[in-house]
């Protein structure tokens, strides 16, 4: 007998994935707008370097973004690393 509860469960992981690496990935392609559209009001990135880690709200995202590249003459070189906290998606 399948256990439909854990069937359920696994297809919400995958659909929750596949949205993840999409939203992701439209904020990789410079598409801020459209990444934060799917995001939650309460969304922070967490910005790490050398000297420590910066929280970016949502909010600030996009002029963070911004002055990053700047301050980089456009050479800002990123890396998504997700971290889940909370609630599930």
């Amino acid at each position: 007998m399948k256990d439909r509860a854990n069937e359920g469960n696994a297809e919400m992981a995958i659909d929750g994935s596949r949205r993840l690496r999409e939203l992701f990935s439209r904020l990789a392609a410079g598409d801020i707008e459209s990444f934060l559209s799917g995001c939650r009001d309460d969304l922070v990135l967490r910005a790490c370097s050398p000297r420590g880690v910066t929280p970016v709200h949502r909010d600030r995202l996009a002029g963070w973004l911004a002055a990053m590249s700047a301050l980089t003459g456009d050479t800002l070189d990123t890396r998504v690393c997700l971290m889940l906290l909370g609630t599930p998606l």
